[in-house]
């Protein structure tokens, strides 16, 4: 499982990418683990690893404005 400190690094990146909603923050890191995920701390460390890292390399979906995912305002 993904440490605290993986799920919080996680959450503050994802911060920094504009998306702050909890539900959009559940559907970025579905669609890059390829899996539903209900909870953040229910990654494996490798998956919040993966995450952590499409974050802080700016990983932004197409559909992504606003700050909210899938909004296409």
């Amino acid at each position: 499982m993904a440490s605290p400190a993986q799920v919080k690094a996680l959450n503050a990146a994802m911060m920094g990418l504009g998306i702050k909603e909890r539900e959009a923050k559940l559907a970025w890191i579905s669609d890059r683990v390829g899996h539903v995920v209900t909870s953040s701390k229910n990654l494996t460390a490798d998956e919040a690893h993966a995450c952590i890292s499409a974050a802080h390399a700016g990983e932004v979906s197409p559909d992504h404005v606003d700050g909210v995912y899938g909004d296409t305002r």
